[in-house]
């Protein structure tokens, strides 16, 4: 069996999870769907050290909803960074950590000698976390411009729980 098939049966199984973010579901099956873009995929335990990088956590795990790293820019939203990997060089890897409850049968496609840093860790949680208060607070910002007090009040403790 090749990789390219290995890896799309990986992303199929990945998917029986509940995603965290299930806008990451859509961005999974067209990355599955694409062979080139697969043909670059090495999956990983940790992105951290990885420069084209994608995190997509499924429910029950300890780790963010979603997180993506391509040529030094960090998005949040699974809808704006198809096109930019279909862009990615054929010669760049795209490093897919699928963050799941279950561990499975590591394949040998799996990038499994990832070092962790301690500060890249906490550098990306800074990130995520500021990513997400930045889009709460557009949620905000729309919410007052309805004058929709209910999802404005649900926003502001979304917030508060966020910045802890």
């Amino acid at each position: 069996m090749n990789q390219v098939k290995q890896k799309r049966d990986y992303v199929r199984w990945f998917l029986n999870f509940r995603l965290k973010n299930p806008k990451a579901a859509k961005l999974l099956i067209n990355i599955s769907r694409t062979s080139h873009i697969l043909d670059q995929v090495t999956f990983v335990d940790d992105i951290t050290a990885k420069n084209n990088a994608l995190l997509i956590s499924a429910r029950g795990t300890r780790t963010f909803p979603f997180l993506c790293k391509i040529n030094g820019l960090y998005y949040s939203n699974p809808d704006d960074i198809l096109e930019t990997i279909n862009q990615l060089p054929e010669n760049e890897p795209l490093y897919i950590c699928l963050a799941h409850p279950e561990r499975p049968v590591i394949p040998e496609f799996l990038d499994t000698n990832t070092a962790v840093d301690d500060d890249m860790v906490k550098s990306l949680q800074q990130i995520w976390l500021n990513i997400a208060q930045k889009e709460i607070l557009q949620e905000i910002d729309m919410a007052l411009d309805k004058n929709d007090e209910q999802e404005f009040v649900r926003l502001t403790q979304k917030l508060r729980q966020i910045k802890g």
